[in-house]
């Protein structure tokens, strides 16, 4: 390797370090956003969690299944109760019962709130470590692929997901980098031997968050993995179409039978003609899927503790951008893999909205990863070497757009948990001091001053990881 080589990856790796500890900052401040009762449904993940090994006292008492339904006593404060001691709390069904839980269970002390921080930190810590394996082990097209779809799809509900104790953390992160894994490993060439376990050993490592936490985020996985393989496959000639035909119709049984013996993907993947050609709720559903899908981008969202609506209109506009520069006089592969991975989420989202078993409507939250996805594999397999933002004006707005937008939601999830009695959205006082769920000198403000400071710092230097102006495209 000659000096000039040595010195790139020695920047590379600088950035690439640089880039993830401030997206560790980031995701911290986010940790210490909310109280323990923060997220969907986070008293439920949390009381599985607390539960996974059985009953233990002070964590988990009086387990008992009553009408197939699964209760048992947790420390009251993983549901905000301070009457009590303990809080009885439904769990998980055994058959569906996520392995995220047992996993986070050996953070799990007598005390809760140490025990939240600490599993918050490894996630954000985990996430850190996937960033930092995407961007260093890349190549050029991957690097621009998964810093332009992180950018556009992280805000502001996926960067308010990766740190938390649902499982849905683990699952995004999986679908998010996974894909990418994949292409930069099996477009790796001749690269040291000690460089390539570590790369495979990180993309099994990413599938295995997928497969441990929810089962719609391994099936994400599979498709997404399964389409970049594919295309590798084809485009090297290692497959012919009679072979690629015989491999579809073996998996087809396959399939079914592991349908049969799993519960779970039998709620996953249940379908019924007569239900939706003779249910009204169809067209309903159909209707709503772009509203769902905007939901991802936090356009009609109403958690009321992300912010307003125009967030997603900033997200909306800004990745539609994105996705279209790339898309503009696309060629036959990209064209054909990213709408075959569009086309899957809409597939998934109907799935999810048609059988969504709350009386509220279904949200698209569920299909987040895939809009990242769809971003970048709409990039890493575009011939252009002009995209946006390519240039120095056009990332200084991005970053600037979207670090404003990042800004409001992370201060709108500090207000809810500083000010929860204030009505939402009305943002009374411009200081977050007055009141916090952690008890520590150091006050909201400063720590929402991190997390808001470090988010643009990200984007920078991971921005700085690619050249300016691409004068080479590498495979």
């Amino acid at each position: 390797m000659n000096k000039t080589a040595t010195d790139n990856n020695s920047t590379i790796l600088k950035f690439s370090l640089l880039a993830s500890a401030f997206l560790f900052l980031t995701l911290i401040a986010w940790s210490f956003s909310g109280p323990l009762v923060s997220g969907y449904d986070s008293t439920f993940h949390m009381s599985n969690i607390w539960c996974a090994r059985g009953s233990r006292p002070g964590i988990c008492e009086n387990i008992s299944t009553i009408n197939e339904v699964t209760r048992a006593d947790v420390p009251a404060v993983l549901a905000s109760e301070s009457k009590n001691k303990m809080f009885n709390a439904e769990l998980s069904d055994t058959s569906r019962k996520s392995p995220f839980y047992s996993i986070m269970n050996l953070f799990v002390s007598k005390n809760a709130t140490e025990s939240v921080i600490l599993i918050r930190m490894f996630n954000s810590f985990l996430a850190s470590l996937i960033f930092f394996a995407l961007l260093y082990f890349g190549n050029f097209k991957s690097r621009v692929a998964v810093i332009s779809s992180w950018t556009f799809t992280i805000t502001p509900i996926i960067v308010s997901t990766l740190w938390q104790l649902n499982p849905r953390s683990w699952g995004y992160l999986s679908v998010m980098s996974s894909w990418a894994l994949l292409y930069i490993a099996l477009n790796d060439g001749e690269s040291k031997k000690f460089r390539k376990i570590c790369l495979w050993t990180a993309f099994v490592f990413s599938v295995l968050l997928a497969f441990t936490s929810r089962m719609d985020a391994s099936f994400f996985c599979i498709f997404t993995c399964g389409i970049v393989l594919l295309i590798h496959l084809l485009s090297n000639n290692f497959l012919k179409t009679k072979t690629v035909g015989m491999v579809a119709i073996i998996s087809l049984p396959a399939f079914l039978l592991l349908r049969i013996f799993s519960s779970s993907v039998q709620w996953y993947t249940q379908f019924s003609f007569n239900s939706i050609f003779s249910n009204r709720q169809t067209l309903f559903v159909l209707v709503h899927l772009p509203e769902n899908i905007a939901h991802s981008l936090g356009l009609g969202l109403r958690y009321t503790e992300l912010g307003p609506n125009s967030l997603g209109i900033f997200g909306i506009v800004l990745f539609s951008i994105s996705i279209s520069s790339w898309l503009k006089e696309g060629n036959a592969i990209q064209m054909t893999a990213t709408t075959a991975i569009f086309a899957f989420m809409l597939l998934s989202m109907f799935q999810i909205a048609f059988y969504w078993p709350e009386a509220n409507q279904a949200s698209g939250v569920y299909v987040a990863a895939l809009l990242t996805v769809c971003l970048g594999v709409a990039s890493v397999y575009s011939h252009k070497q002009i995209y946006f933002p390519s240039t120095m004006n056009q990332k200084a707005i991005v970053i600037l757009l979207i670090s404003a937008c990042h800004a409001l939601t992370l201060y709108s999830k500090f207000d809810w948990s500083v000010r929860a009695s204030v009505a939402n959205d009305s943002y009374t006082k411009l200081s977050l001091n007055g009141g916090w769920w952690w008890n520590s000198p150091i006050g909201p403000n400063i720590v929402f001053l991190v997390g808001a400071i470090a988010f643009p710092a990200w984007l920078v230097v991971s921005w700085s990881v690619v050249p300016q102006i691409p004068t080479e495209v590498s495979s």
